[in-house]
């Protein structure tokens, strides 16, 4: 992982960019999405829009990763060509100004609120290898002391 850069080339330092996807329960997206909206007028998906209204403009609270079985895969938004993955769209190719209209203010919040994807997908089975060891440290310490 790392930093992403602004694909615009506008001179935004990549840390700004940010490095860690976010989440909504539906949808993924780069932290930097936000960056492309309000400086370059990039317009997301009219689907993406949708379920920001039908969520009221607030992130959804607890969200949890991974998804149960039966939930349908989080739909990616935002994720531009780089040399590493020349196949996927430019977002020159989606700029349009002014296409949020009034809304623009609450997309942009809600793109800066989603939950952290990145952190909820790898914590989980990490919590749960530490959760074990913690648990068999006790048992390795046993038998150890039983073969002395």
């Amino acid at each position: 992982m790392g930093y992403s850069y602004c694909r615009f080339d506008c001179g935004i330092p990549d840390c700004e960019m940010g490095s860690i996807d976010l989440y909504d329960g539906v949808w993924v997206w780069p932290q930097g999405l936000v960056h492309y909206v309000e400086f370059h007028s990039v317009c997301l998906p009219y689907e993406f829009i949708q379920t920001m209204r039908s969520h009221s403009w607030r992130v959804p609270a607890n969200l949890k990763l991974p998804l149960p079985d039966g939930q349908p895969p989080l739909r990616k938004v935002g994720y531009w060509r780089s040399e590493y993955e020349p196949h996927l769209p430019d977002p020159r190719d989606f700029a349009q100004p002014g296409c949020y209209g009034t809304e623009l203010p609450r997309v942009l919040d809600y793109l800066k609120a989603g939950g952290n994807y990145t952190c909820d997908l790898l914590l989980p089975p990490l919590e749960a290898r530490l959760a074990a060891k913690q648990r068999s440290w006790p048992q390795r310490l046993m038998a150890k002391l039983r073969k002395t």
